[in-house]
């Protein structure tokens, strides 16, 4: 049997293929075969997982998004995190895709503390009871990646440690390689697939789960997200103990506190909720509009409130970054917004966004104006930030604009933060307490100082462009002369197509095998040649045997593949 997909490196081939194997025993399994059979990678998949299709099928018929959400969530942690992802990208997938992916939830069984206790003595150099002077071996939380823990330092400082699961790493690095291998066979198997840009999407999100798995990066992260609000009254964020962090090790600081969305406790406890609420959406404003740089998971499970009303943000794993073009162009869309001029917030939203030539730029443009006039209309108790820019990022998918993922993760951090908000205060105005960080934004981005440096930049590339292109021009036109200039074309499918012409003449020419040698016992059989067995010819016997041998795998190998 020829190999049905190359593997980069002869060292991870048995991992790559025990993995791939459980991946598509699953997808078969849940009724997701025609994948396995347009990447034809039938003989991958185990006889067992084709019977549980049949002895498992679900009663009542499942919806395809609500199908793929489950086979999400039996691949594990890598798909539930990319699922995740994904339920945050109303530019990429319909809303029914979204919704079932919003339903994934990244809790797990914990695992003993026996099989914990290897990982967190090898980061920590030293016995767990040498290191603290108290640890809780039941874990405060259980996730696919992590286990949390609570414990008190030598020094008498209460602490939590997240610890790495022990595999997940390798597990994860196993499905990102095969991931990054067959995004592009995917797009080419379903061209229906080539409008969402699976590559960078897979790119991105790789980039993001390494992230992850680095609790150093976490822990950098919590530090420059306390060092940014250490001078903002009433919010703090946990201190991080570096003497005991690693790659797979964080230990910080316990805050304690009450969950943002608990209203009875707050109002138990005399907690001002319209402060607190005021206090978040300016805290979060001005992470974005002043810093560049927020907590992007801000549900209330990480935010908490303390006896004194102290906001506090803990679990800053996910963090989101804007570049100072997105920063800009959103500081424009807020306060043209407010001021109710909907028509400059649509051309702020053209040049968030990368265009092409089928792209229909008026029609983006009146779309995503009257989706703004629509809620400009309301009043502001009633508006909702982040479902507008939603229902803007979908009018971009679906007008050919690919807006930044910067800007995707943004939205779904808004709508976090507006909808926690309005839990505490429901006439709250998140508008009105933004407005005015997007306008020192923009008032920072037309000072002299800005100017100059916009200048300094452009002068900058227009030196650059100048010097370069006329020597690149240079080298074409030579390459061009000696005829060095090569032309390359792409076959879109024509791998595929080959290989079931060589399948299909491979059969054929086996079946016309079993042919002849069920002609030619007969003919040994009529003719009597050779030694006989009960009046028979031996030779002509056995002919038959092996034909119906050949016949049988024939017909297995046509069945086994799922096609007659």
């Amino acid at each position: 049997m020829r190999w049905p997909f190359p593997f980069p490196r002869l060292g991870r081939t048995y991992r790559h293929v025990v993995r791939f194997r459980q991946v598509l025993d699953i997808l078969v399994t849940e009724g997701f075969g025609f994948v396995v059979v347009r990447m034809n990678l039938q003989p991958l998949i185990h006889w067992p997982a084709r019977l549980r299709r049949y002895l498992t099928a679900s009663p009542t018929p499942l919806t395809l998004p609500a199908q793929l959400r489950r086979v999400v969530e039996e691949l594990g942690p890598t798909y539930i995190k990319l699922g995740q992802m994904l339920a945050s990208r109303p530019d990429l997938l319909p809303v029914a895709y979204l919704r079932e992916f919003s339903q994934l939830q990244d809790r797990v069984a914990p695992l003993p503390f026996a099989r914990i206790r290897p990982v967190l003595e090898q980061e920590l150099g030293k016995p767990v009871e040498d290191a603290f002077a108290s640890f809780d071996v039941e874990p405060l939380a259980s996730a696919s990646l992590a286990q949390v823990y609570a414990a008190t330092l030598p020094s008498g400082e209460e602490v939590v440690v997240k610890v790495q699961r022990p595999g997940v790493r390798d597990l994860v690095r196993t499905d990102l390689e095969i991931l990054e291998q067959w995004a592009g066979v995917l797009v080419e198997r379903f061209p229906a697939l080539k409008p969402l840009d699976i590559q960078p999407i897979v790119e991105e999100f790789s980039l993001a789960i390494k992230r992850e798995l680095d609790f150093s990066s976490e822990a950098g992260n919590t530090d420059r997200l306390r060092r940014n609000l250490e001078g903002m009254e009433g919010v703090r964020v946990p201190r991080v103990f570096w003497d005991y962090t690693t790659d797979r090790l964080l230990v910080q600081e316990r805050l304690r506190g009450i969950r943002a969305d608990d209203v009875a406790a707050l109002d138990a406890e005399g907690v001002n909720r319209e402060d607190v609420a005021r206090r978040l959406v300016a805290c979060f404003m001005k992470q974005v509009f002043e810093d560049g740089f927020y907590h992007a998971d801000p549900h209330p499970g990480n935010v908490l409130v303390a006896d004194d009303g102290v906001l506090q943000l803990v679990d800053v794993g996910a963090t989101g970054y804007l570049t100072r073009e997105s920063l800009q162009a959103l500081g424009g869309i807020l306060v043209a917004f407010h001021r109710g001029d909907y028509d400059r917030v649509a051309v702020e939203l053209v040049r968030l966004g990368a265009t092409d030539e089928l792209t229909d730029m008026a029609r983006f443009k009146n779309d995503a104006a009257a989706v703004v006039g629509r809620y400009y209309a309301m009043p502001l108790r009633y508006m909702r930030l982040g479902t507008m820019f939603e229902e803007i990022l979908v009018l971009a998918r679906r007008n050919g604009v690919r807006l930044p993922a910067e800007l995707a993760l943004l939205v779904k951090t808004v709508m976090l933060v507006e909808s926690l908000a309005r839990t505490l205060d429901a006439d709250l105005r998140f508008l009105e307490i933004g407005e005015p960080y997007a306008r020192r934004l923009l008032q920072r981005r037309y000072s002299p100082g800005e100017l100059v440096h916009d200048l300094g930049a452009a002068l900058q590339d227009a030196n650059y462009y100048l010097k370069e292109v006329p020597r690149d021009i240079s080298v074409l036109l030579k390459r061009f002369m000696r005829g060095a200039v090569r032309v390359e074309l792409e076959h879109r499918g024509l791998p595929g197509a080959i290989q079931e012409i060589d399948r299909s003449s491979n059969r054929l020419s086996f079946a016309l095998i079993v042919a002849a040698i069920i002609v030619s016992s007969a003919v040994i059989l009529v003719a009597g040649i050779g030694p006989r067995i009960l009046g028979y010819s031996a030779l002509g016997i056995v002919g038959f045997l092996v034909a119906g041998l050949l016949g049988l795998w024939l017909v297995f190998a046509i069945l086994r593949s799922g096609r007659l």
